[in-house]
This record gives C-alpha cells, sequence and structure tokens, in this order.
C-alpha cells in the first residue's frame, strides 16, 4: 500500500498543500488532550480546533511527507516555553499546522487534523493511540488514556528512518539544522493566563 495523497490548508487558504502517502499504517493518528495543547489553540484563537473534551487530533508522519503548494512563507512558529514543542501555524490567519520537536535528526511532524476535509479524514482510519485524558475537560468514564506506548514505538520507527534516509526537515529547519523561523516564545505570565485549569 502507497498511502493516498491528501490536501490540506489553513483557514484563510493562503497555507495549503498536500500529506503525501497518507494511511493508517503509514502514521499515527492520536488525540492528545495535554494542558499545553490547550494552552496553544488558547493562544491562537483556535479553540474551535479542539473536540468538545479539548482534544487536538494529530497524524504523525515525517516532513518528507508534506508538500507545501502555497504559502511556505506565511509559516510561523509558537513555542510554549525556550525549549518547547515547535507548533507551527499560518501566520496569515493564525491556523495550528504542525507541531514536532526542536531536533531535527527526529523527523516527525505531527498534522493538526483541523487542517483536513472532513470528507478526506477517513483515510487516516482511526486514533490508534489517547495522551493525558486526565486533562480532558468534562470526560466520559470511557475516555482514557490507551496506545501510548505502541505509538512511540511507531513514531521511534519512522524518526529513525527519517534519519537514516537523511529527511531534510525542510522546509522547517535549514541544511544546518537550525529552526527556519525565530519562534515566539511565551512569557511565563502569558502560558499560565492561556492556559486551561
Amino acid at each position: 500500500m502507497t498511502g493516498t495523497k491528501v490536501p490540506f490548508s489553513c483557514d484563510c487558504g493562503q497555507v495549503h498543500g498536500t500529506i503525501n502517502e497518507v494511511a493508517p499504517n503509514r502514521g499515527n493518528l492520536v488525540t492528545c488532550y495535554c494542558k499545553s495543547c490547550q494552552t496553544a489553540a488558547q493562544i491562537l484563537g483556535a479553540t474551535q480546533a479542539l473536540d468538545a473534551h479539548g482534544g487536538t487530533a494529530v497524524f504523525q508522519t515525517v516532513p518528507s511527507k508534506i508538500t507545501f503548494v502555497a504559502g511556505a512563507d506565511q509559516l510561523a512558529c509558537l513555542r510554549l516555553s525556550p525549549k518547547g514543542l515547535l507548533r507551527w501555524y499560518a501566520a496569515c490567519c493564525d491556523a495550528p499546522l504542525f507541531t514536532m520537536p526542536d531536533a531535527k535528526w527526529f523527523a516527525i511532524a505531527g498534522l493538526n487534523m483541523a487542517r483536513i476535509d472532513d470528507a478526506d479524514k477517513g483515510v487516516f482510519g482511526k486514533p490508534i493511540a489517547f495522551h493525558s485524558t486526565k486533562s480532558a475537560r468534562n470526560p466520559t468514564s470511557d475516555l482514557k488514556d490507551h496506545g501510548l506506548k505502541r505509538a512511540f514505538i511507531r513514531l521511534t520507527w519512522r524518526a529513525l528512518k527519517a534519519f537514516v534516509r537523511r529527511d531534510s526537515g525542510s522546509p522547517f529547519f535549514t541544511e544546518r539544522g537550525k529552526i527556519a523561523v525565530t519562534p515566539r516564545v511565551l512569557t511565563l505570565e502569558e502560558r499560565k493566563a492561556a492556559m486551561p485549569d
């Protein structure tokens, strides 16, 4: 199975492209309920991208599977702390796009599934893991963490293969492994003000 090419877009459409080779066995579809993801959505004014319990659906793939058709010059980056995850968003409309570690050698990009049209979401399969459900808003009794070990193993395996294949991580990193744009780093006060109780 080679997977399917699926389009993605920011809210205003200036940033758009494709995720290539999409299939349930070609990445990890996970839902994260952590306070950091909820805080980032609040800062970007993108809480509509969260599910009813404050979860963010993410498809974890490698940067080489991401093609920008237009708007790569609109990429901006947010960090909740000086060493926090890189949270890429569209400067044109503040739509969250990708989340990844600050490590070009660990080549993983988590696509925010709010960027995918509902008609295309079935191609990604069902979530294989749920993370930080204790931070969910008004959680149901059956909402519990699961699948994390499996997701981590699959994630690490993909990152290692990307490293061996010299996945460049472009356009998120320069050839020297530096972050392509200067991230906006929240102050402690900004982070506390946006963090859910």
